[in-house]
C-alpha cells in the first residue's frame, strides 16, 4: 500500500515524514534529552571526583564515534597525567604498603639469621660446658 501511494504522491510522503519527525522531536527526543541532562546534573552534584557530560546534537553519530576513537589514542597519557585525588591516595598507600612489606621481609630474614647464630652459640657454649665438666 505504501509503495503504491507514495509512488503516486511523493509530496504526501515528505509531508507525513516531516510531521512524524517533528512530533518525535517534540514528544520524545526533547523530553528524553531534558530528563537525561537533569539526571546527569543531579549525579554530578552527588559525585565529588568524577563528572559526567552530556553531548547533544548527535546529527552524525558515525562521525562522532570515529572522532571519539581517534581521540582515544592519547587516553593513556591523559589517565596517567590527570588522576583524581582518591587515585593518587591509593597509589601512595600501595607504595607505602610495598615498602612496609619489604622492610618486614628484611626484618624477618635478619631475625632468622639471628636465631641461627644464637642457636649455634648456645650449642658451642653447651659443648664447652660439657668439655669443662669432663675435666673436673
Amino acid at each position: 500500500m505504501f509503495g503504491t501511494i507514495f509512488k503516486k504522491y511523493p509530496e504526501l510522503e515528505r509531508k507525513m515524514v516531516s510531521e512524524a519527525f517533528s512530533r518525535y522531536v517534540k514528544n520524545v527526543r526533547k523530553p528524553c534529552t531534558k530528563i537525561r541532562v537533569d539526571k546527569i546534573e543531579e549525579l554530578n552534584k552527588k559525585m565529588l571526583y568524577s563528572k559526567i557530560t552530556a553531548k547533544s546534537g548527535l546529527k552524525n553519530p558515525i562521525k562522532n564515534i570515529k572522532k571519539g576513537m581517534s581521540d582515544s589514542s592519547g587516553l593513556k597519557e591523559k589517565l596517567t597525567t590527570k588522576s583524581s585525588p582518591v587515585m593518587q591516595n591509593r597509589l601512595l598507600y600501595k607504595q607505602l604498603l610495598e615498602e612496609f612489606n619489604q622492610k618486614t621481609y628484611t626484618m624477618q630474614q635478619k631475625s632468622k639469621s639471628l636465631h641461627r647464630s644464637m642457636k649455634q652459640l648456645i650449642l658451642d657454649i653447651d659443648g664447652s660446658v660439657q668439655e669443662t665438666e669432663k675435666i673436673f
